[in-house]
């Protein structure tokens, strides 16, 4: 009796047809992540209920940003808010020195730039409730590295009972300047 196989042989072609299948489905089963691109106008993701704080390197706590709703869309560096309370601390006493609130907000994460947008408050603590200043308007431009806040729309602040009017303005924090661009009305209370 002629065998028309031997053992060698069979294991042979074995090896080489489960390493095609292998290949095969290899091949049918791998998926290419690349060219999956998520749509432009969607958001790539959404927070509910955000509470993130940013510090330097010593460790002191720089920022603690406060938002009922966070977003950001695919390729782009913004980060949109709703309901937003920023706090910036003092780098020397670790007290807040300023709460910024507003409706609506984005800021880019890689610039520390922002803009504020309905219904915006900036307060600029202070530990006499009598020197405390508000700051309220809309479309407030922030730089938070820079610690400068502008508008170039009307605003109004508050200092104890004293109001001050203005359309535009711009504050470094720096050099503790503040500038009135235009229709500046002013009324002081004692």
């Amino acid at each position: 009796m002629n065998k028309f196989y031997n053992s060698r042989t069979f294991q042979f072609f074995a090896i080489v047809i489960i390493s095609s299948l292998c290949l095969l489905l290899d091949q049918l089963t791998r998926i290419n992540f690349n060219k999956i691109e998520l749509p432009k106008n969607r958001p790539e993701y959404k927070a509910l209920g955000v509470d993130g704080k940013v510090f330097s390197r010593s460790g002191k706590l720089k920022y603690n940003l406060v938002s009922e709703e966070a977003w950001e869309y695919p390729a782009d560096e913004r980060i949109f808010l709703r309901k937003l309370q920023l706090y910036l601390y003092d780098k020397n006493s670790d007290l807040v020195q300023y709460e910024i609130d507003s409706n609506d907000a984005w800021i880019n994460q890689n610039t520390k730039i922002g803009l504020l947008g309905e219904s915006s408050v900036i307060t600029v603590e202070n530990s006499d409730p009598n020197k405390v200043i508000r700051l309220y308007g809309r479309q407030i431009n922030l730089d938070m590295d820079k610690n400068i806040f502008s508008s170039n729309n009307d605003a109004h602040a508050t200092q104890g009972k004293s109001v001050v009017y203005t359309h535009g303005f711009n504050y470094d924090d720096n050099k503790q300047f503040l500038i009135l661009n235009s229709k500046v009305r002013v009324i002081y209370a004692k």
